[in-house]
């Protein structure tokens, strides 16, 4: 008997990601998506990222998301993903790569590390990782036109109940960039026009006979 390849199974993740992702079912680029999507993954066979631009949304997602440990890993064919920020934490690399003219990082700022909290073997393991993420974090950094960076000291990974202040903190480091932010902006009129666009690629859920679940519409952002 062999031991769970995570906490967490996840296929009740999988089944809400199924759920979500179902308009989306059969696209045939997730640049027909109504925002062009990437995701990133690690591939713990070949030891290399692997950037999803096509193929099942759900697998995507799924594989992104898989931290290791806590979640178990998605096999795909001769592949087996996790989490794809131990390679490319901020892949500003593949925003570029999809021709984005202006990349602008959004950078969330950790407390500082001190000795006396690395006790435990699971705090060497946490700390182990995220020295790992800086380092990839830091040469995903020189690739951005601007960086929003927000001061996230207090909270942790598991602070999942406090997702309200955490956004507050997004938007209080947006908005003091504001003024070089602006630069980016779209005038109104070009502004609508990207919006009846984006509108245009929305797949609403399919209609089904008798009893069904409504499925929402989404968006996601690249990297």
């Amino acid at each position: 008997m062999s031991a769970p390849a995570g906490i967490i199974p996840g296929h009740q993740i999988g089944l809400l990601i199924d759920r979500v992702t179902l308009p989306y079912y059969g696209i045939s680029s997730f640049d027909d998506m109504p925002i062009p999507f990437r995701c990133v993954a690690t591939d713990l066979v070949s030891s290399q990222s692997h950037v999803f631009q096509n193929g099942s949304l759900a697998v995507a997602l799924r594989s992104t998301m898989s931290i290791p440990g806590a979640f178990s890993p998605v096999r795909e064919g001769k592949a087996v993903y996790v989490d794809g920020g131990l390679l490319d934490n901020l892949p500003t690399d593949v925003v570029r790569q999809m021709g984005a003219e202006m990349v602008i990082a959004v950078h969330l700022q950790p407390a500082p590390v001190e000795a006396k909290d690395i006790q435990s073997v699971f705090s060497v393991l946490n700390h182990s990782v995220n020295a790992m993420l800086r380092e990839n974090e830091l040469r995903s950094l020189e690739l951005a036109d601007s960086i929003v960076s927000v001061p996230l000291g207090e909270f942790t990974s598991v602070d999942y109940a406090k997702s309200e202040p955490i956004m507050q903190r997004g938007y209080e480091a947006a908005k003091a960039k504001a003024p070089l932010l602006e630069a980016f902006a779209l005038n109104d009129a070009d502004w609508n026009t990207y919006l009846q666009q984006r509108k245009a690629r929305k797949r609403a859920g399919r209609r089904c006979q008798g009893r069904c679940l409504r499925l929402p519409l989404f968006s996601v952002f690249p990297g």
